[in-house]
């Protein structure tokens, strides 16, 4: 996938002040380790936007992207998505996309929810997942479920369940990613005139 162009330093720089601030955000209380499994996606469907259009991780190509399976009753998906919802925040939209997958719910309840979260000021991107189809596919058997997948379209992180550690890993390996960015755009050598070039015999 090709990087994004935007000013990666200032962002990282805001990501390094979200991870100082982990420990406050973070307000679940359970331990959780990460389990990395570095593997392509299953599927690029992302489960069904409110407006019966199907959100596909296509349309996000070139970013990382973070999945998180979720339902209303989960007690620690609800800890979980304003602490993502800050992430999200933080970042903006062009460098990182989080999107929140309501996992078996049905659109009635599923638009509901997204309605009223939406009304909060949350400015994670919403789907829903009717059938659990997508969450299946993932490997969901517990939530809240959270999958990091870099900007070469395979998972490089997930990890089940929400506690007071879980944050600082998920913003660990956004740094790293985001890192290979910056690192390709300083690699791009440039002419004479100072301007980048590519494609140099």
């Amino acid at each position: 996938m090709k990087p994004a162009t935007h000013s990666f330093t200032s962002r990282l720089l805001v990501l390094l002040f979200v991870l100082a601030m982990a420990p406050g955000l973070a307000q679940a209380r359970k331990k959780h380790q990460p389990q990395p499994v570095p593997r392509p996606v299953p599927t690029e469907d992302l489960g069904l936007m409110i407006n019966g259009k199907r959100l596909s991780l296509e349309q996000f190509k070139g970013q990382p992207v973070v999945l998180t399976f979720w339902h209303h009753q989960c007690i620690p998906c609800l800890h979980e998505l304003p602490v993502l919802d800050q992430v999200q925040k933080r970042l903006g939209t062009k460098l990182v996309r989080i999107v929140a997958i309501g996992h078996h719910q049905e659109r009635r309840v599923a638009v509901k929810n997204i309605k009223k979260l939406r009304k909060k000021g949350f400015s994670l991107e919403f789907t829903f997942d009717p059938t659990g189809s997508v969450g299946q596919k993932y490997g969901v058997k517990g939530i809240p479920h959270l999958v990091i997948i870099g900007m070469d379209g395979k998972i490089i992180y997930e990890h089940v369940g929400w506690g007071e550690h879980s944050l600082k890993p998920i913003l660990q390996t956004l740094k790293k990613e985001l890192m290979k960015a910056t690192d390709t755009e300083q690699k791009v050598p440039a002419d004479s005139s100072g301007q980048a070039t590519a494609g140099t015999p």
